[in-house]
């Protein structure tokens, strides 16, 4: 983040909400794409149960649908734990 100029996470997420993650520009992929984010042990676990791609395996133009398993058990999971699901903490601005 201090390679940004980016105080904390919040100053991160603002970023990431001024682009577009469906149409990026070369800045914005510098925010959605190349940051050094890892997954806690249970995202991870996830992956392989759902067998999910990596992001180097994705190919450009072709359409890829969304693995809902995948998506119920991590709404499921936030439930779980009381984070409340769809509340829009960093609006996006793009």
């Amino acid at each position: 983040m201090k390679a940004r100029q980016l105080r904390n996470y919040e100053d991160f997420c603002n970023k990431l909400a001024q682009f577009n993650p469906h149409k990026l520009s070369n800045e914005g992929a510098i925010y959605w794409l190349s940051p050094l984010i890892y997954s806690s042990d249970l995202g991870e676990q996830l992956v392989k149960k759902y067998d999910l791609a990596t992001l180097e395996s994705y190919e450009a133009g072709k359409e890829y649908s969304v693995c809902k398993p995948f998506i119920d058990e991590i709404e499921k999971t936030f439930a779980e734990n009381n984070i409340p699901w769809g509340k829009k903490l960093f609006p996006v601005q793009a």
